[in-house]
């Protein structure tokens, strides 16, 4: 990963807004346009208003409860939540990928873990939060996170945050090329059921949601090194029966709102890192909202 790219775009955030675009399957077409962030950090509100860590977190009995009904109540709250936050970070004209995946990710973590209601966060927290996240001292992260919520725990945080975003950032980066890929997330998108997300495609020919994010995660692939720099292994966040089907949802709502009808996913002409850092799938990118690329 570009130990250039990735601060520049955690400070790269536009004003955003709340956007529902229409669904639709079409073929992908490129466009490509200027990069204009906005940098910014509002004040700290008041801490008798931040959200405490809950006693249990729904999450977590997701994989585990014997009750299907409360399961499938479980993902669908989750599903809500996800989409919530993917609607807060769409740009009103475009914003870096990789910031974008970074803030939606840690807003669904805190929706997730915490149960904060994503409208009461401000965006330009979480983004700043991210920045401290991925470059701040410890000092300084637990005084970001503490912002968002009280008594928040980096070491409940941090281990999910790291992984989740950049396996959710490279999946949606090749489901972006592949039709079929993408058709299944937006199914997934449609019915966030357990049944859905390890259902096979087209009578059996095309892998489940659940295959796809698995090949991603795949030790031979690009994000291997990520999983040795966080240790994954023995009860690692990765094994969590929750994990990958929350991370497909942060992958599915993404790919149903950057959908090429209001949203589009392109390349920065202007970023002068794009094929210095060829690790990574999503260097360069942007997303930018599609009536950006007609005026």
């Amino acid at each position: 990963m570009s130990d250039l790219i990735i601060p520049f775009c955690a400070l790269s955030i536009v004003m955003l807004v709340a956007c529902r675009a229409t669904r639709t399957r079409i073929p992908r077409i490129p466009r490509i346009l200027t990069l204009r962030a906005l940098r910014g950090m509002r004040n700290t509100s008041n801490a008798a208003d931040t959200p405490t860590l809950t006693p249990s977190s729904d999450v977590l009995d997701l994989s585990t409860s014997a009750d299907t009904q409360k399961r499938a109540k479980g993902w669908k709250k989750l599903a809500e939540g996800v989409e919530k936050c993917t609607e807060m970070f769409l740009p009103r004209r475009d914003v870096c990928f990789i910031s974008f995946m970074q803030s939606t990710t840690l807003c669904n973590i805190l929706a997730a873990f915490y149960d904060v209601d994503p409208e009461t966060l401000s965006p330009i927290d979480v983004a700043s939060t991210t920045n401290a996240l991925n470059h701040g001292s410890d000092r300084c992260r637990r005084e970001c996170i503490d912002r968002l919520v009280r008594r928040g725990a980096l070491e409940t945080i941090l281990p999910v945050y790291e992984p989740m975003w950049h396996l959710a950032a490279d999946t949606l980066t090749i489901a972006n090329s592949d039709e079929d890929m993408r058709n299944a997330f937006l199914d997934f998108s449609e019915n966030p059921t357990e049944n859905q997300f390890c259902a096979s495609k087209c009578k059996g020919t095309k892998p489940s949601v659940e295959t796809y994010i698995k090949d991603v995660f795949h030790p031979k692939r690009p994000v291997d090194h990520i999983a040795l720099s966080l240790g994954f292994g023995g009860l690692s966040w990765i094994e969590e029966g929750w994990a990958l089907m929350a991370t497909a949802l942060v992958v599915a709502k993404a790919i149903d709102k950057v959908d090429d009808v209001r949203f589009i996913l392109t390349q920065n002409p202007f970023d002068t890192d794009v094929g210095r850092d060829t690790r990574t799938r999503w260097n360069g990118l942007v997303i930018e909202k599609k009536e950006k690329a007609n005026t």
